[in-house]
């Protein structure tokens, strides 16, 4: 989608929605508060320089789509900075709360103890903004989505799912050490968007587009089509090796 480039280096989405660094969202709200979504440490200070340019005075709280280091190890810098509370997903909660205690790659360095849990699949409130909350497993699977509504505009935060085919080698980013599946994750979680209809895709790594129902419908083929090819060259025809 077309974006306005600001002179600090952020793009505006929307108007109250900007996209900062390699994967995070700012989203400002009243009185001066900020909501971060994934936020990655190797370019987190950035938010500095976006806030002064867009009036943001506080992050308040943030939250991340997913545990990979690059969408979530950017939590406790906005803690010690600005005291903003780290509002997670169980399912994106459960590997970086002790991050010793999962065998997954790309767990941040540090463990992350959020303030708040979000409901699994349901309702939440930050400033002016109604959020919904989804498990949305894929690339990997503990993963979650969200979704609110930004000058008129359902925008719905995905993280690495559902990247571009060019991404991840053409495999969609399935990664079986990951936790990733098809029918029981990607399919999944193509279904949630198609349901929650959004008019705007925000995803990772500058992904940002717009909703068209065939691209998900096409996606629940490819998903259908992968999984009887990856059990075809598995000889246990088991995924969860």
């Amino acid at each position: 989608v077309d974006s306005e480039p600001l002179s600090c280096g952020a793009r505006r989405i929307l108007p109250g929605l900007y996209l900062f660094g390699a994967n995070s969202y700012l989203l400002a709200g009243e009185d001066g508060e900020g909501f971060v979504v994934d936020p990655t440490l190797p370019d987190i200070d950035r938010v500095v320089a976006l806030m002064e340019e867009v009036g943001i005075h506080r992050i308040t709280a943030a939250t991340a789509s997913h545990y990979h280091r690059d969408h979530s190890d950017g939590l406790a810098w906005l803690r010690d900075r600005y005291g903003a509370e780290s509002w997670l997903h169980p399912w994106v909660a459960e590997p970086i709360a002790d991050r010793d205690r999962e065998d997954v790659p790309w767990l941040p360095a540090k463990s992350v103890v959020p303030d708040r849990l979000l409901p699994e699949a349901g309702i939440f409130r930050w400033n002016r903004f109604r959020f919904r909350t989804w498990p949305f497993p894929g690339q990997p699977r503990w993963h979650c989505a969200l979704q609110t509504e930004v000058s008129d505009q359902r925008v719905f935060f995905s993280g690495d799912n559902y990247q571009p085919p060019s991404r991840w080698n053409g495999t969609g980013g399935f990664c079986s050490y990951n936790g990733s599946r098809f029918s029981e994750g990607f399919s999944r979680s193509a279904m949630v968007v198609l349901e929650a209809a959004p008019h705007l895709i925000c995803n990772g790594h500058g992904c940002v587009y717009r909703f068209h129902p065939g691209h998900y419908r096409r996606i629940l083929r490819w998903s259908e089509w992968a999984e009887r090819a990856v059990r075809d060259l598995c000889p246990s025809r088991a995924l969860l090796s």
